[in-house]
């Protein structure tokens, strides 16, 4: 395997031109050289190859075109610039792209491609920095007849729709520098609890396929999305939360995942209702949400808990449940309460709206979260609808 250096020199003017982005470039350095290059990489290698390689200042060679795509470091003719402005020796430009420039075989490579993408680095994060990816209620086996903005949200489009979800907020917890990631499961995974076709105090639901089926499937998304974070990132935690709709099935999964990650993952599947991970003054509690009232939380934390969290720390409570995202909020903090000094966020379901909820008229847009912490505060936080 070549260093980013010996690259530079021998293949640094080629690279260029062909104006890739970190993961196209990649591919092409896999391809064209020898050993194994990944996207942190050719992300280096980019950085690397514009310092050594920046036009002089106020040199006049080649069109004002050619200075500008040299200055900018853009190759690309789907890229154009406009809006052009400074002085001729230093022009300056915005850049549009025009698509109606690409070529159709790179069009269709594109188009082939887009639905594939997946994290392809190992993340080298900063210590301490912990995200979580919260897709949660997802109700694999739901039946509806409101599925929007899915098609029909069968096994298939909701196992996808799991997997498409985790790979897009993965992404954006390696470009954050997340070095520890955290993945509640349960939480109402499947709709129901069992051959009855009823939540786990018996209440019926409309179901597109029997229990085992969606519990398959669960299994089935979980650890691809498990395995990805294996290799993507320092530390992977998994946090059991049993839901109201699938309590039983959701400790099934749980041995399930003990059985496929346990010695590879830190596995958090206790009898505890409310599971606990700490970053150093962060402390994150994990709930399903079903039978607390946020007020209720501070007491039952700071209850449980004592000694541990203190009036210095940030905690925070992630939970999800509430479908319609219908609550009593305090100083229109959108989606999360801010208590006594804790903060409970609700996180989005990714499954539709059931036909009660479209009767009831609650409405939600579907979708996931990501949120991100150093061991002081909360960072960001991102977000993925279908």
């Amino acid at each position: 395997m070549y260093t980013t250096q010996e690259i530079i020199r021998t293949h640094g003017t080629e690279i260029k031109k062909l104006g890739y982005g970190r993961d196209r470039l990649a591919e092409w350095l896999n391809e064209n050289l020898e050993g194994t290059y990944t996207g942190y990489f050719a992300r280096r290698l980019l950085e690397e190859l514009e310092q050594t390689e920046a036009p002089v200042s106020g040199s006049r060679e080649g069109t004002i075109e050619e200075r500008l795509r040299s200055e900018y470091n853009i190759f690309d003719e789907t890229w154009v610039p406009v809006g052009l402005w400074g002085e001729p020796d230093a022009p300056r430009a915005k850049w549009e792209r025009r698509l109606d420039l690409l070529k159709a075989e790179r069009l269709k490579e594109l188009v082939d491609t887009f639905g594939e993408a997946k994290p392809q680095h190992r993340v080298q994060g900063e210590e301490g920095t912990v995200g979580v990816l919260s897709i949660r209620d997802t109700h694999f086996g739901m039946f509806t007849s409101h599925p929007g903005p899915y098609n029909t949200y069968d096994l298939e489009e909701a196992e996808q729709a799991y997997i498409d979800s985790a790979f897009y907020l993965m992404e954006r917890a390696a470009r954050e520098g997340v070095s520890h990631l955290v993945i509640p499961f349960g939480s109402d995974t499947i709709h129901i609890d069992g051959p009855t076709n009823t939540t786990t105090k018996g209440t019926p639901q409309d179901v597109s396929t029997v229990w085992w089926e969606a519990m398959q499937s669960a299994i089935s998304a979980l650890n691809t999305v498990i395995e990805y974070a294996t290799q993507n990132f320092e530390e992977v935690t998994i946090v059991l939360e049993q839901g109201n709709h699938d309590n039983n099935l959701a400790r099934a999964l749980a041995m399930a995942m003990r059985q496929r990650w346990e010695g590879k993952t830190e596995i958090l599947d206790g009898n505890d209702k409310i599971k606990y991970v700490q970053n150093g003054n962060v402390h994150l509690f994990f709930d399903h949400g079903d039978t607390l009232k946020p007020g209720d939380y501070p007491a039952v934390i700071y209850a449980d808990y004592p000694g541990i969290v203190h009036k210095k720390d940030y905690v925070e409570v992630l939970t999800g449940h509430l479908h319609h995202r219908k609550r009593a909020t305090l100083q229109q903090a959108g989606d999360y309460w801010e208590d006594g000094g804790l903060t409970h966020r609700i996180t989005p379901a990714l499954c539709p709206s059931s036909d009660w909820a479209e009767g009831q008229g609650y409405r939600s847009l579907p979708g996931a979260q990501l949120t991100v912490y150093d061991d002081q505060k909360f960072l960001a936080l991102f977000d993925w609808t279908p």
